[in-house]
């Protein structure tokens, strides 16, 4: 979900942290890109716009083609993609994904509703799709084992793959993170690139931490409480509380404790408060602090050499890519 409403923030208050990129000024620089969302966006696009991409066998492979199209984009461009995927997700989020879980059966259950029914509203059927699709386990193992052939470093994080992704940027591994969600700054990454898989060139969008920090005259901490405030996958939020008082409850009292203290408006009984609110806010900070991260060496981290008779075997036999095709993208990854 990433944290609600924080790209409006920064571009208010924190304007001179966001700049346009293009391809060039990447040229050459390691990224992290977070897989999940670059599938699952891809997906989502091509199911908007038309079917899945199946197999000989009627399979979907719609997945394989996001990972392998992407990825070829990234290196012709230059840039050195590391692939982060996600482990299993921390304790702090069970409730999160049962919420989620619920809203893509629902959803499931009415567009079979509309198809009994015979209704034909596209708009309302797209918007249902979007809540009830999911990318498999297995469809990411799949993906990954594509990656591996094409050379191209393929990370298993041991929890959420946000806290792997700033990793590899505190240690400089990366330049920056590729994703659309917001709650990679909340994790410390130092730069975060979205739209960096567009095939668009002038449309990446680079989010700098420290300068985020600085023109919000914040602390991680007190940013950390900010993205709390707005909503996270992590604590409930608060009835009541949007993003212009989320800024200046945290302007006011500096932290979420301080602002539960003495803010009158506690004291009044304005907000509905459970007895295990900060305890969740303390658990979540700690999250977004240290979360679980591999640590890897420099080599570790490095390209390797496309196996090509693996990647063939895979494309070919697998996922019914053309001969032609497949041979066009072996020969990308050697002079990228």
């Amino acid at each position: 979900m990433g944290i609600k409403n924080l790209s409006s923030i920064i571009t208010t208050h924190a304007p001179n942290s966001i700049t346009k990129k293009t391809f060039k000024d990447l040229l050459g620089k390691v990224v992290a890109i977070d897989a999940a969302i670059q599938v699952y966006a891809y997906v989502i696009a091509l199911r908007n716009n038309a079917e899945d991409i199946k197999n000989i066998y009627g399979e979907s492979t719609s997945h394989i083609h996001a990972v392998v199209s992407k990825a070829l984009l990234l290196m012709d461009n230059g840039i050195t993609p590391i692939y982060v995927f996600d482990g299993k997700p921390p304790t702090l989020k069970y409730n999160t994904l049962d919420k989620r879980r619920e809203i893509r059966e629902t959803a499931k259950k009415e567009m079979d509703e509309m198809d009994e029914l015979g209704e034909d509203d596209v708009e309302r059927k797209t918007k249902l799709f979007k809540k009830s699709t999911v990318i498999t386990w297995k469809q990411m193992e799949q993906c990954k084992e594509v990656l591996r052939a094409m050379g191209i470093k393929v990370i298993d994080a041991p929890e959420e793959s946000d806290s792997q992704c700033a990793y590899l940027t505190k240690e400089l591994f990366a330049y920056g993170v590729g994703s659309e969600d917001m709650d990679i700054l909340t994790f410390g990454a130092k730069k975060l690139l979205r739209n960096i898989s567009s095939s668009k060139k002038n449309e990446i969008i680079e989010y700098d931490l420290s300068k985020i920090l600085e023109e919000l005259k914040y602390t991680q901490q007190e940013f950390i409480d900010l993205c709390i405030l707005l909503g996270c996958d992590y604590v409930e939020h608060i009835d009541g509380i949007g993003p212009k008082k989320a800024k200046d409850i945290i302007d006011e009292y500096r932290s979420i404790d301080n602002f539960l203290q003495k803010s009158p408006d506690i004291k009044s009984g304005k907000y509905s408060i459970d007895e295990d609110y900060l305890e969740s806010v303390q658990l979540a900070r700690d999250y977004f602090l240290n979360g679980p991260a591999e640590v890897f060496t420099t080599n570790q981290l490095k390209l390797e050499a496309v196996n090509q008779r693996k990647l063939k075997d895979l494309l070919i036999n697998k996922y019914s890519y053309s001969k032609t095709k497949v041979d066009k993208i072996i020969q990308k990854i050697i002079n990228s």
